[in-house]
């Protein structure tokens, strides 16, 4: 029998896979510059998608290729949600990210546990950053913080919407406490299935120790196919 139980799990587990709905795919190309106080100018481009099963479950990835100054920068995330079953769109969900700059033998991972209210209208994500950092080969150190993000929609119809969100982590970066960035963003869907997305970021440091400073500014644009 304790042979036979590891088939058995691996058998209900693809059962219980054919049996889950697909019910929407999104991919996602993004051209992202920023101006910085650290590096002057960088620049990436990204791909995300995302699949929806049941409706209920969301599992999304990406990977940003680019430059922090003269240095090749890499990122990667990778996250996952699940609807709770209440009346309040209230989930929970677990999202890994990673960022590298080979050149200084740099090396970032955060795990974030969340949960999150995400209504039409305004959203709230709360969770913790676990992160591990490392430099120059140098053994990795832990950290631990609060994670937020905050969005509040003005105008959302068929065809525009528009968003302003603050934040202290994003799909590929997961910030300090104090480094946290305003954003404002419009989506046009432009067909059924494709739409524009535009953003415009401003992005703060230090403000955890009263010495809030502008860090830069990024815009980042793309667009976004779903079916």
């Amino acid at each position: 029998m304790g042979r036979k139980l590891p088939l058995l799990i691996f058998l209900s587990l693809v059962q219980t896979l054919y049996g889950i709905d697909m019910s929407g795919k999104e991919l996602g190309f993004y051209f992202r510059p920023e101006y910085n106080r650290a590096f002057y100018f960088c620049s990436d481009i990204s791909a995300v998608g995302a699949i929806e099963l049941d409706s209920r479950y969301t599992i999304k990835s990406g990977l940003a290729l680019g430059n922090a100054g003269d240095e090749f920068d890499i990122k990667l995330f990778a996250s996952g949600d699940a609807a709770l079953p209440f009346a309040l769109p209230l989930y929970v969900g677990l999202a890994w990210t990673y960022n590298g700059l080979p050149g200084y033998e740099a090396h970032t991972s955060a795990i974030l546990p969340l949960i999150s209210c995400r209504g039409r209208w305004a959203g709230l994500s709360l969770g913790t950053n676990l992160r591990f950092s490392s430099f120059f080969g140098e053994s990795a150190v832990f950290e631990s913080m609060i994670s937020f993000s905050a969005y509040v929609n003005f105008l959302d119809n068929r065809i525009l919407r528009l968003r302003l969100r603050l934040a202290n982590f994003s799909d590929f970066v997961a910030g300090n406490m104090g480094a946290y960035s305003l954003a404002l963003n419009g989506t046009i869907r432009m067909t059924e299935h494709s739409s524009l997305f535009h953003e415009i970021e401003m992005i703060q440091s230090g403000s955890i120790a009263a010495a809030a400073n502008l860090y830069g500014v990024a815009y980042r644009g793309g667009v976004v196919f779903s079916w």
